[in-house]
């Protein structure tokens, strides 16, 4: 493994990890000050009634287990993809109304929620590779042959990173 593979993985690892305590402490936060319930109770009085509050447990238990695996590198593709519908849905609930910015020029703003989103889909579009460590293989698998048939094609615009399955002892 080169250099620049090896930093590019730390700092893959780096971004996850750090999502995974940012995200985390959203749910942990809710549920021991008992958020859980007002939080449903506002989900209700937007129009989820009366789903408001198993809405804001599930999301409260997705953020908090979730977490678990985004940090130790399981199923990351889903675990993502969870989390972007998860805070676009709040970006479009909650933030979108309030503006831009999260405090200074405004309150509340969907800067942090846009942040979240495009950190979470770097991960998402870096999963692919990641067999071994993610436990996604067969996604990775099938997206190693398509770079390889994409590398055979000679087409210039596509620029899918080597992928080499991991060797036990290597």
């Amino acid at each position: 493994m080169d250099s620049m593979s090896r930093r590019s993985r730390h700092g893959l690892l780096f971004l996850r990890l750090v999502i995974a305590g940012l995200l985390a402490a959203h749910g942990w936060a809710r549920l021991i000050a008992g958020g859980v319930a007002p939080f449903g109770a506002w989900l209700d009085g937007i129009g989820f009634a009366p789903l408001g509050l198993p809405l804001a447990a599930a999301v409260t238990g997705y953020e908090i287990l979730g977490t678990v695996l985004l940090a130790l590198g399981r199923w990351l593709r889903w675990v993502c993809l969870g989390f972007c519908a998860i805070y676009a849905a709040g970006l479009v609930l909650v933030h979108w109304p309030a503006g831009w910015f999260v405090v200074g020029l405004g309150r509340n703003g969907m800067e942090y929620s846009v942040l979240l989103i495009a950190c979470l889909a770097l991960r998402l579009c870096a999963c692919a590779g990641e067999a071994r460590l993610n436990g996604d293989s067969y996604f990775s698998a099938r997206r190693a042959k398509f770079c390889t048939a994409l590398r055979k094609s000679n087409c210039p615009q596509w620029d899918c990173p080597r992928w080499e399955p991991e060797r036990p002892g290597a």
